[in-house]
């Protein structure tokens, strides 16, 4: 089976899943481009264990609002006129396109006038989505009927796509992963040698971690202001350990500035490799995130061990909640949910998550299982396909 998989760039957490993919099929995957701009990860040539290219072509910024959420960002789209071309050459036998947008209408057309099935892999949210237009509803609501099947990181997902007119029995969940074994075995390791870890990284009390982007959709000031309310009612000794960077990073240091008994440790951007020890020396991880479709950082945490903070605007929150991820589920823009979450936290430290909750998840969502259920995905989706016509036989009396 000859699979061609588009998506926009390669990524750290994405290429594991694509090795053990190729393992089982004839997998080719096709980007847009390289890298954004605010996207810092290595990716040695190693990790690279797939047939892919990198086509060529325009990035278009822009600056996307949500008044209602106090969110402003920035995004890219690219423009690959090279991606026709590419699946010409490539003959997938099906084609699996990420979002919805010129990529995904590409390859609808394509797969219609070759006769093919067309998967569509989607991660947005009914959150997510709330504040798009008109326009792009509607091309979301015709572009739905193009697929053989669809892939969906959860229920969240699930539940727009059905939204948009697709049928819920050709949806697909849970497809998504990380490298689960390296989080939690090499958390696992960095775990004995946890004091050294915390004093290297200057943790001091209860440590809250955060890792990604330091924007405001990740509601980075509404936990700051959280914190500081929470240490001002309890000011015992408590670190916060930002890792990532960010246009916020100025306001958070005036934010949590003087904040009673509390530390900041501004650690910068941290590669995945060096994430574990920072998992070991931490208490509880926060992503008190204003939108997010299914954060992986989430998910690095869990099976990392880490008691969380799961912001109900995370897609992923619920799905890992109910595999037994430790942890409560709170609405960043209500203070008084998060204070409390904050305080319970320092007044008795949840326990990290059991060996049986790390290993469920693990599984389920590493990249090994992953691909056996995009596998199976593909397979049905290929059975699924009208067989051609074949020739009438001639009558009896003319053979």
């Amino acid at each position: 089976m000859r699979v061609a998989l588009l998506n926009q760039m390669p990524t750290p957490y994405r290429n594991p899943f694509y090795a053990e993919l190729a393992k089982l099929c004839r997998l080719h995957v096709i980007f847009d481009r390289w890298r954004e701009p605010n996207r810092l990860w290595a990716m040695p040539p190693e990790s690279f264990a797939f047939s892919y290219e990198v086509l060529r072509g325009a990035t278009i910024k822009y600056h996307r609002v949500r008044d209602n959420m106090g969110v402003r960002d920035e995004r890219w789209v690219h423009i690959s006129p090279g991606l026709l071309p590419a699946l010409v050459k490539a003959r997938p036998d099906i084609v699996v396109s990420t979002e919805f947008g010129a990529r995904s209408m590409t390859a609808a057309l394509y797969c219609k006038a070759r006769g093919i099935p067309f998967v569509l892999w989607w991660e947005g949210t009914r959150h997510t989505e709330s504040a798009i237009g008109p326009t792009r509803s509607v091309v979301r609501h015709l572009l739905t009927r193009f697929p053989t099947r669809f892939w969906s990181n959860g229920a969240a997902s699930t539940e727009l796509l059905v939204d948009y007119g697709a049928d819920p029995l050709t949806v697909d969940e849970g497809m998504t992963a990380v490298d689960t074994d390296f989080f939690a075995e090499r958390t696992a390791a960095e775990l004995p040698d946890r004091d050294g870890h915390r004093s290297a990284l200057g943790v001091e009390g209860t440590g809250f971690l955060f890792v990604g982007q330091l924007v405001d959709r990740k509601g980075v000031m509404p936990f700051a202001r959280a914190l500081a309310e929470a240490q001002c009612r309890d000011p015992r000794p408590a670190t916060v350990l930002l890792a990532g960077g960010g246009d916020r990073i100025a306001d958070l240091r005036t934010a949590l500035s003087g904040v009673p008994g509390l530390k900041t440790v501004m650690a910068g951007f941290v590669d995945q490799s060096d994430l574990p020890r920072h998992f070991a020396a931490a208490d509880i991880f926060v992503l008190p995130t204003l939108e997010d479709n299914w954060s992986l950082a989430t998910l690095e945490a869990a099976v990392a061990g880490l008691p969380q903070l799961f912001s109900v605007y995370n897609g992923a929150s619920p799905d890992l909640v109910a595999l037994g991820a430790a942890g409560s589920i709170v609405d960043p823009m209500k203070q008084d949910a998060m204070v409390d979450f904050l305080m319970r936290c320092k007044d008795r430290l949840p326990p990290r998550n059991s060996t049986e909750v790390i290993r469920r998840v693990s599984t389920y969502y590493g990249s090994p299982a992953f691909a056996e259920r995009a596998m199976g995905s593909l397979r049905t989706a290929l059975a699924s396909r009208p067989l051609p016509a074949m020739p009438a036989r001639p009558p009896a009396r003319l053979r």
